[in-house]
């Protein structure tokens, strides 16, 4: 479990520079509103940095399913689900939705390493997008 949380501070922290040069006003606001604002400062996006724009979509569209892996592991409660039979394996139980299921070891892990993808790939986006934010300065 520590290892999602960490791999998505570490993309979270990526969200912030990343949004900061897109031009949105609070790069580190929660993660779903400060994707949806950067994906509308994409659109608006000219000269040297218009050819970063799609790639800059396509990262963040990444980003939402991965950020709920996330967010189910920290907060939900954690259970121990039981069978007739005694056996025991790890549940989750998110109240608000009400919903309860097995934690996937599998997702966690797949999740832990596309985070880990995306953070070197959001570090490549930042390096460009802040590159054409200098030479634009210019």
């Amino acid at each position: 479990m520590g290892m999602i949380v960490v791999a998505a501070g570490r993309v979270e922290m990526v969200l912030a520079l990343v949004a900061s040069e897109l031009g949105v006003s609070n790069p580190t606001a929660q993660a779903g509103d400060v994707v949806k604002e950067a994906k509308k400062r994409t659109r608006d996006l000219e000269d040297s940095r218009a050819s970063l724009a799609g790639a800059t979509r396509e990262w963040l569209a990444r980003l939402p399913p991965l950020f709920q892996v996330r967010h189910s592991a920290i907060h939900g409660v954690h259970l121990k689900s039981g069978t007739v039979e005694g056996e025991t394996s790890p549940a989750v139980w998110l109240m608000r939705r009400d919903d309860h299921r097995a934690v996937d070891m599998d997702e966690l892990e797949a999740a832990s390493q596309a985070l880990a993808s995306l953070y070197a790939q959001g570090m490549h986006l930042f390096g460009a997008l802040r590159g054409a934010n200098l030479r634009r300065q210019l």
